[in-house]
């Protein structure tokens, strides 16, 4: 990944931008949502597998649940789908929406290219967001996540028709989004007709390496994105095999997720905080872009 076309916008949300190496404002876009106790850096390390040919966008929550890690609405660990303060899904869906329209504005990126990814429940986020603002997106892809509690989806409009199709990767041995959870998201977004491309993978709240190439070649295909043509600027991309390798990485928040209950369950437990490797952020700036003061990208 070429560290000179990362950069920040000044949006409602904290943010990672890199553009596509080529004519960016024709490429395909994709906004990246975290999971809770993680932050930007955590989702933005999957731009690699998307090669030079994506505008990846990495958007961060406002809440801080501990030491740079941050979430989209405060929730018990012991119950994720208990939402102590709904209202804050609220507030983040506002501010989600109009960082992406300022950004599409602001970069004049091909709106009929915007996508939507999230893990967790930044994948929970995203769920909601393409239920609430469909016209915004052509894709939304919920990793390990699953639809918002009941007094969320009653602001939904369940006779709404909505041109869009999703994607939900859920895992067998997922202990925190268990497979009830996901299965009943997966029936109660059939229920309302949308288009939906549903798998189980036996991975546990993380994202194993056939569903990283499921969701890569899923996006490629919505978004008429010929990866076997541009697979010279993908440099994660095996033309040979059509997979990409494997990302050897649990995302922040499973982590965080998964020491907090055991601790809660074990108080003796100790809690450790994973290890990062940091690399600085380098590159000149577009005129109309500001880079960030010394956020380092999360390897």
């Amino acid at each position: 990944m070429d560290r000179a076309n990362i950069t920040q916008l000044g949006l409602p949300l904290k943010n990672l931008v890199h553009l596509a190496e080529d004519k960016y404002k024709e490429k395909p876009s994709i906004f990246l949502l975290h999971g809770f106790g993680s932050n930007m850096k955590d989702l933005f390390g999957l731009t690699p597998f998307f090669g030079e040919g994506w505008n990846c966008i990495s958007l961060q929550a406002s809440i801080q649940i501990q030491y740079d890690g941050w979430g989209w609405a405060e929730l018990d660990p012991m119950n994720i789908r208990k939402l102590p303060k709904p209202e804050q899904i609220a507030l983040h869906f506002d501010m989600i929406s109009k960082s992406i329209e300022q950004t599409i504005d602001e970069l004049e990126l091909d709106k009929e290219k915007i996508n939507l990814l999230g893990f967790s429940q930044g994948a929970s986020l995203s769920i909601y967001c393409g239920l609430k603002i469909p016209e915004t997106f052509k894709t939304v892809v919920a990793l390990c996540g699953y639809v918002p509690e009941d007094n969320i989806r009653q602001g939904i409009d369940r006779s709404e028709e909505r041109d869009i199709e999703f994607f939900m990767g859920n895992g067998t041995l997922d202990q925190i989004v268990t497979l009830p959870i996901a299965q009943a998201s997966r029936d109660y977004l059939n229920s309302i007709g949308i288009s939906l491309h549903y798998k189980e993978y036996e991975s546990g709240h993380t994202i194993p390496n056939d569903c990283l190439n499921d969701t890569l070649q899923w996006l490629n295909h919505h978004n008429d994105f010929d990866v076997t043509r541009d697979h010279n600027k993908s440099q994660q991309y095996d033309p040979n095999t059509g997979n990409y390798p494997s990302i050897n990485k649990k995302p922040r928040s499973a982590i965080y997720l998964e020491t907090t209950i055991t601790s809660r369950r074990h108080p003796n437990h100790h809690r450790h905080r994973p290890s990062r490797h940091h690399l600085p952020l380098q590159g000149t700036k577009p005129a109309h872009l500001t880079m960030p003061d010394s956020h380092p990208l999360h390897e």
